[in-house]
């Protein structure tokens, strides 16, 4: 299908919000001083926009998709979460990708009117692309072949499915670009270094990432497609092609720290973890993840007691406390909120730079950590091989599925251990786990709805502080419920006050559907068109 250009005028802002019909405060960005023309514009700066935007907009959608999927605690139910989301106003995620798209138009243009800049072209596309996935994987039907064309106040929205094939194929467009030779190098590039060979290898990696989502309705064509692209041979599929974003420990005036530890370590801990995690990694197996040290940091080893725990004794918590200064919550458990900020268990020093667990119990202001120095794991060589392995054992990907989890779980420990100036893994202990769960797998065979609770399971694990993929991974199989155990999730998970239905489509913000009449709002029971399972497939 051929890509929809967006063609916008020279003199478009790289703030404008042309694509809806504005409030006032909004319509006051048309005409900021910073605009720019194509001959003012600084390629360099208008990449580094794009580049910051994307990683704001990912951010945005992954904290609310975190606490649905049960990685950290749904301090409240699952309607409140997607309806109070930031994807409303000039500073959401909706707005900021139209930006967005923008900024790419006028790079493209630049490079059109003789700028000779290909690789900011191309960088600039794979995001898009990658942009354009998150926005249809939350919200469906958006506009597209309408969008940021000043003479249309309220674009029509496109089908979510051709938005999809528009991002495969620009996919394709933007490594025409990146293989392009020039001697104008983006000055600054916060993922790759303005490497190429990366760069590409993320566009390939999220073909992937699209195929597998797709093969829900179409399995065959998405295992062609994708043992197209492996023949190909350029994936993320190694961790130094790992596609993130890193922090610093520098503070204000300009704050670089990671949210996880600006969040929970200045002040102590906002945010309750999830007892569904830490059940996944201390207590559903036979050993302990040698992860679990590195993603979660007790700051005291007492068991609560009293007011630190409201939901003991209520019979809808089977698991209230697991015990060991494990201080979290159960799903949707928002009873009481007592001054515990120093006492609840946060995060680790994996992926957010806070500290590494070795049992000081100290509160997480105290501790020695690792200044918010972290990363958004935004897509690893992990979650490459985590979704080989589904497609393998699901719908004809070639290749091994105990091969590629193997190496999904050997590159997550990889990742982890010794991260941020943390000890490094015990050998052994890696290995064990590797042993455990090499034989709960070919216990498993024949079974495929178990093994692939396993892949899932050891996905979900992988991808702490990557709620964005948790999300599409819960709609394409409802793992990580044990199909060997169907109660496995609600009896851990029973909240008291109900969740609601799980949300398989987010919604719009308000003033978007006000300012669009062609925007119709996502209902309750909604999907995005690859979610093909059936009403009620998640809890």
């Amino acid at each position: 299908m051929k890509y929809i250009k967006f063609k916008i005028s020279a003199m478009i802002a790289i703030f404008a919000l042309t694509f809806i019909a504005c409030e006032s405060t909004e319509l006051d960005l048309t005409t900021d001083p910073n605009n720019l023309s194509v001959d003012d514009a600084d390629p360099n700066f208008v990449l580094n926009s794009v580049l910051l935007n994307f990683t704001s907009i990912w951010n945005g959608f992954n904290g609310p998709s975190r606490d649905i999927t049960r990685m950290e605690n749904l301090f409240s139910t699952y309607g409140s979460v997607v309806n109070t989301s930031n994807l409303d106003g000039a500073g959401g995620e909706y707005a900021t990708s139209y930006r967005n798209f923008a900024n790419v138009a006028l790079l493209e243009e630049i490079n059109d009117g003789g700028g000779d800049i290909p690789l900011h072209v191309g960088i600039a596309k794979t995001v898009q692309a990658f942009n354009l996935f998150l926005l249809v994987d939350y919200l469906n039907d958006v506009p597209l072949s309408e969008a940021n064309n000043p003479d249309i106040n309220e674009p029509a929205v496109d089908s979510g499915e051709v938005i999809y094939q528009e991002a495969i194929a620009l996919i394709d467009d933007a490594q025409s670009f990146l293989n392009s030779s020039t001697l104008n190098l983006p000055l600054t590039d916060f993922y790759y270094n303005a490497d190429a060979s990366k760069w590409i290898a993320l566009g390939n990696t999220l073909k992937i990432r699209a195929y597998t989502n797709l093969a829900l309705a179409n399995p065959s064509e998405s295992a062609a497609a994708i043992n197209s692209i492996l023949n190909s041979g350029n994936i993320i599929d190694n961790i130094d092609e790992d596609f993130n974003f890193g922090y610093t420990q520098t503070g204000p005036p300009v704050e670089s720290r990671h949210p996880f530890f600006t969040g929970n370590y200045l002040n102590g801990a906002s945010t309750y973890q999830s007892n569904y995690l830490v059940y996944l990694l201390k207590d559903s197996k036979a050993l302990e993840d040698p992860r679990l040290d590195y993603y979660l940091y007790r700051q005291t080893g007492t068991d609560p007691e009293g007011q630190e725990i409201p939901c003991e004794g209520n019979p809808s918590y089977d698991y209230c406390y697991l015990g060991e200064g494990y201080w979290a919550r159960d799903h949707a458990d928002n009873e009481g909120l007592p001054a515990d900020n120093i006492l609840r268990t946060t995060y680790g020093i994996y992926p957010g730079g806070g500290a590494f667990d070795n049992d000081q119990f100290v509160s997480a202001p105290n501790s020695v950590n690792a200044g918010g120095a972290g990363i958004q794991p935004i897509f690893n060589s992990s979650f490459t091989h985590f979704l080989l392995a589904e497609g393998a054992l699901q719908y004809g990907v070639n290749g091994n599925p105990l091969d590629y989890l193997t190496i999904a779980i050997t590159q997550s420990f990889e990742k982890v251990s010794g991260f941020a100036g943390a000890p490094e893994m015990d050998s052994d202990a890696i290995q064990d786990y590797l042993d455990a769960v090499t034989l709960e797998f070919n216990t498993a065979a024949g079974d495929d709805d178990q093994q692939l609770f396993i892949i899932e399971r050891e996905y979900f694990l992988s991808l702490f502080g990557n709620g964005v993929e948790a999300y599409n991974m819960y709609r394409r199989t409802g793992m990580p419920i044990d199909p060997s155990n169907p109660s496995s999730l609600s009896s851990i998970q029973s909240p008291v006050f109900p969740a609601g239905p799980f949300p398989r489509v987010f919604v719009f913000g308000q003033n978007v559907v006000n300012n669009n009449q062609n925007i119709t709002q996502n209902g309750p029971t909604d999907r995005v068109f690859w979610d093909v399972n059936p009403l009620g497939f998640i809890d």
